[in-house]
């Protein structure tokens, strides 16, 4: 299973469209991340030297493995497997 923080951001709110590379982008990730977790306290504790796209992407992951752990998570995908024999989904 993996974690797309873009798709997660859309879920956390519709209004998230600009690139994340953008100010706008940044800010409307800041905003959606504001109403579900202490996203201040999240990025005051992140590494040195942590990209903020990064950091905002680590945030959305969180949220999104926290909504999976309490069920409450949606993955998207057909059922075919990879090589290993995992299942080829994206969750959010």
């Amino acid at each position: 299973m993996e974690v797309h923080p873009e798709l997660a951001f859309r879920q956390m709110d519709l209004r998230v469209t600009g690139p994340k590379v953008t100010t706008r982008g940044t800010m409307q990730r800041l905003t959606a991340l504001c109403g579900v977790m202490d996203v201040e306290r999240a990025l005051a504790e992140a590494p040195p030297l942590v990209p903020m796209i990064d950091a905002l992407d680590a945030c959305a992951a969180a949220w999104s493995a926290q909504r999976l752990a309490r069920n409450r998570g949606e993955c998207l995908g057909d059922g075919t497997l990879d090589s290993r024999g995992r299942p080829m989904r994206i969750c959010f």
